[in-house]
């Protein structure tokens, strides 16, 4: 494995079940991805994420403070697929941003998902941003397809990354 060491003290998991409290900052931080308001569609995708919770293979991790984190990773499994645990969202609060958080959240994600026995974690990213990419490549994840992917009604090209946990 070569994940960089990075401070995590400030990273923690949640239940589920807090995530619709989470709603309108992830909405924030989406909002500055995908630069327009998908208020809604984060309501929709949050309802989705609590109904197919499965803490035996998804978790939720958050960044900060545990009343407003500044940061999210979500991963969950794929209902349509193989039942493959990958990240749904990985964001930082833009006021945040340039401060490590976004790798702090990858590294606690590949410990969480080492300790919940995965064999692998997936993180997708939009192709526009280099800096997600650059901290994927940072950490050893290496590009294993390219996607469309469909949010909000749009078509938004991807690029899938992947790292194998120790012992794979």
């Amino acid at each position: 494995m070569s994940l960089p060491s990075v401070a995590s003290d400030s990273c923690r998991s949640f239940p589920a079940s807090s995530l619709p409290a989470f709603a309108s900052p992830l909405a924030r931080c989406i909002r500055a991805d995908l630069d327009e308001d998908l208020g809604s569609t984060i309501d929709q995708e949050v309802a989705r994420i609590v109904s197919i919770f499965d803490s035996e293979r998804d978790f939720i991790l958050g960044h900060g403070p545990e009343a407003a984190p500044d940061g999210f990773l979500i991963a969950v499994h794929d209902e349509n697929g193989g039942g493959e645990t990958s990240v749904e969202f990985w964001t930082v609060d833009p006021a945040a941003r340039g401060r490590g958080i976004g790798k702090a959240l990858l590294c606690e994600a590949f410990r969480e998902a080492a300790r919940l026995g995965l064999p692998s974690l997936r993180v997708r990213c939009l192709a526009s941003s280099a800096s997600a990419a650059r901290v994927l490549w940072d950490c050893g994840f290496r590009v294993v397809a390219l996607s469309n992917w469909l949010f909000a009604g749009r078509r938004r090209e991807c690029v899938v990354f992947e790292q194998g946990l120790a012992g794979e």
